[in-house]
């Protein structure tokens, strides 16, 4: 247990730590090895929301709360609340019980043997220069290429240029320019040189949060209505705007078992992701979400922002055309319009493919 404002360094138990899984959909192998790691880490208590899991998912949960009993707590929805509405359920319930600490995580997030230990000393050695309810920590998923890019360089990246659309921003394409031309003097820094460091961010991903309870009193609840994508930009970035701080614990390690989808690459490979690879539902949230958060928090000059739009949506109208994506086109027209007039909340897609 730690003494919260004492100036000494104190050991912080795992046994003061709830962690709060989500689980979705079939992947029961996955989780279930995720949640013996995490037994195996002696943490005090353990919630999974099973959020729409198949029945043995169900099962299995069932059968090890038996085996390890008051350890493992489940908190179930037959209806897809989404990741905004499953953390939010599980966060609420975790807030209610003794445990000092929270450690949000996927049902994919497979936790390195040492990645609690790690995030537990951080806190300890944090704890003497920042406020217990002003500090988040985030472990270190290695299968982020986005993650693996903050690691190499140091530092965070750098927040949306105002007025911009969907990240696309026509002063971006020159950056992008200026960049590869000095590709090879920006390889100096590399990954392994900036290990077993705390690098300070913007905002961060739900999967391997990490913070004591009273975060809470600042950061509160996700908003359900997000339902999925960019959920967690928008509820960490609420945070560090009101002077909290996130910091990236290199050498706390999760590894994801699964592929996943939404890393992402450049501009121009983000469309055609949304044109010919993601599902209906996630290209809808992923535009709906980042559109809405853009113009309430980045909004920039109405002007810049409509020449961004419009460019963008000229190359998206030449490769629908080009890919035969009639449907996915009107699907994205419809979720900008969604986000643009702050309509949200979860979708029926009938049969918008």
């Amino acid at each position: 247990m730690c003494c919260i404002g004492s100036q000494k360094l104190m050991k912080i138990e795992p046994a003061s730590v709830c962690a709060i899984i989500l689980a979705y959909g079939p992947r029961k192998d996955q989780l279930k090895n995720v949640l013996a790691e995490l037994i195996e880490q002696k943490v005090g208590h353990v919630i999974v929301v099973a959020n729409a899991v198949i029945k043995n998912t169900l099962q299995m949960l069932y059968e090890l709360s038996k085996i390890h009993k008051g350890k493992i707590e489940i908190l179930i929805s037959n209806e897809n609340i989404g990741s905004a509405g499953g953390y939010n359920l599980g966060l609420k319930e975790a807030y209610k019980k003794s445990h000092d600490f929270l450690w949000l995580l996927d049902d994919d997030n497979l936790p390195h043997k040492d990645a609690l230990t790690e995030l537990l000393k951080s806190f300890s050695i944090h704890n003497h220069s920042i406020k217990p309810d002003k500090l988040i920590l985030q472990s270190f998923r290695e299968s982020l290429p986005e993650m693996k890019e903050i690691v190499r360089r140091g530092c965070s990246p750098a927040l949306p240029i105002p007025a911009s659309f969907i990240g696309f921003h026509v002063m971006k394409v020159w950056d992008m320019f200026c960049s590869k031309l000095s590709s090879d003097k920006d390889k100096s820094s590399s990954l392994s040189n900036n290990k077993n460091k705390t690098i300070r961010l913007h905002y961060a991903l739900y999967g391997g949060l990490f913070f004591h309870k009273d975060v809470l009193k600042t950061l509160g609840f996700p908003n359900p209505l997000f339902f999925l994508y960019a959920d967690d930009f928008a509820y960490t970035l609420n945070f560090t705007s009101q002077g909290g701080n996130i910091l990236l614990v290199t050498n706390s390690r999760i590894i994801d078992l699964e592929p996943v989808w939404n890393a992402t690459g450049g501009s121009m490979y983000n469309i055609y992701r949304r044109l010919k690879i993601l599902s209906s539902e996630k290209v809808y949230y992923e535009v709906r979400n980042r559109i809405f958060i853009g113009r309430r928090i980045f909004p920039g000059h109405l002007l810049m922002y409509l020449v961004n739009k419009y460019l963008y949506l000229l190359v998206l109208g030449f490769l629908a055309l080009y890919y035969r994506r009639f449907d996915r086109f009107r699907l994205i027209l419809c979720a900008i319009h969604d986000g643009e007039q702050g309509f949200l909340g979860k979708k029926t897609f009938g049969n918008l493919k």
